[in-house]
Order: C-alpha cells, then structure tokens, then sequence
C-alpha cells in the first residue's frame, strides 16, 4: 500500500470519526434504542467501506 493510500484511509476514517458520535447521540436522542444506533453505525460502515480502496495494485 502506497503512502498515498495509507495517508487517504485514515483521512477517511477520521472524517468519518465526526459522524459516528455526533449522529450515534441525536440517533440515540430521537429513537432512545440501542438497535437504531446500531443500524445507524451499520450504515456508515458500509458508506467508510465504499470509499476506502483494498484492492492491492
């Protein structure tokens, strides 16, 4: 994996750092249940997976 790749996916996941806690507590406000969190973690770690390239070239 080229520095470029590497320096890329922990952009991405600190990007995607924000989202996890702030959504992960108005999701928690709104619905108070544990299974929405965790659809709702579900859905961005499939969104982190479609940017984040794992093919080794």
């Amino acid at each position: 994996m080229s520095a470029t790749a590497i320096a890329r996916s922990l952009g991405i996941l600190v990007a995607m750092g924000v989202p996890v806690i702030v959504g992960s507590g108005f999701v928690w406000h709104f619905a108070e249940s544990w299974t929405a969190v965790y659809v709702y973690l579900f859905v961005l770690i499939l969104t982190a997976l479609g940017f984040i390239d794992l093919s080794r070239k």
